[in-house]
């Protein structure tokens, strides 16, 4: 009710019904407000999910490739004495744990 003379002429039964309306108008816009902003998130978390998973990929391919042997990777040594792709498994372990 925006006229304000009008507002004094309600009756008490009918200044709760309008209060009600209002209030309901109030949790619609709110409710669809709130339902927006977790689809939003939704859609965020799907696009983190898609980033962390081709991360994975891409580390899992450097994994395969790192356990490949060859003359250059028998040769390359972390500096704790560990070959590479075992510095690269703990690495992605590590990750893993984190993000769990």
């Amino acid at each position: 009710c925006t006229n304000p003379e009008r507002a004094l002429v309600l009756s008490p039964v009918n200044r709760q019904e309008h209060l009600k309306t209002v209030m309901d108008d109030y949790d619609i816009r709110s409710a669809a407000s709130i339902l927006a902003s977790v689809k939003e998130q939704e859609a965020r978390f799907e696009r983190l999910t898609r980033a962390l998973e081709e991360e994975r990929r891409n580390v899992s391919l450097q994994l395969e490739r790192a356990n490949q042997p060859s003359d250059r990777m028998s040769m390359c040594n972390i500096g704790n004495g560990q070959p590479l792709a075992t510095a690269w498994q703990q690495l992605v372990l590590q990750v893993t744990a984190c993000l769990s």
